[in-house]
C-alpha cells in the first residue's frame, strides 16, 4: 500500500507540512509506503473548464506539473491533502490541484453529469474514480 500526502501550503515547514509529516509517519508505522509532495515545487496551471480531459483522459490544454503528479496518484491507494486556510478558503495552490483531478474522474456516459463523490464513502454503481478502487477518507479541519 502507497499514501502520497499532498500540502497545497505556499510555507515550507508550517503548520500544514508539520500536521502533513505526522500523518504520513503514522501511516509508515503501520506498514505502507508513503511519499510527501509539496504542490509549491509544481507549477500548476488553474483548470480553465474546457473539458478537453473528458474526451482525452488526461488535461492536454496544459503541459505543466499536473503531468508529473499524475502517474503518482494513480499508483497511490491513498492521497493525504494538507492545505492551510486563508480567508476561509483553500490555498490555490490545493484549489488548482484539486480541479485539476478532473481528468480522473469517470463517467457515467457522455453526457451524465459528472459523479463528484471524492468525499463519500461509498459509490453509486457505476461511478468510479481512479480504476474503480473504493474510496475510504477521513476528514479534520484544522483552523488557527
Amino acid at each position: 500500500m502507497k499514501v502520497i500526502g499532498i500540502s497545497g501550503s505556499p510555507r515550507a515547514g508550517g503548520n500544514t507540512d508539520t500536521l502533513l509529516g505526522a500523518l504520513l509517519a503514522g501511516v509508515a508505522d503501520e506498514g505502507a509506503g508513503t511519499e510527501y509532495v509539496s504542490l509549491r515545487s509544481y507549477a500548476i496551471t488553474p483548470c480553465t473548464g474546457c473539458e478537453r480531459c473528458r474526451k482525452d483522459l488526461t488535461c492536454t490544454r496544459f503541459f505543466d506539473g499536473m503531468h508529473l503528479l499524475y502517474p503518482k496518484i494513480e499508483e497511490a491507494d491513498g492521497l493525504i491533502l494538507g492545505t492551510p486556510t486563508y480567508n476561509y478558503n483553500i490555498t490555490p495552490e490545493m484549489k488548482a490541484f484539486i480541479d485539476r483531478l478532473y481528468p480522473l474522474l469517470s463517467f457515467r456516459s457522455r453526457t451524465a453529469r459528472p459523479v463528484f463523490e471524492l468525499f463519500s464513502g461509498s459509490r453509486q454503481k457505476g461511478a468510479r474514480l481512479l480504476g474503480g478502487r473504493a474510496d475510504k477518507t477521513c476528514r479534520a479541519g484544522i483552523c488557527d
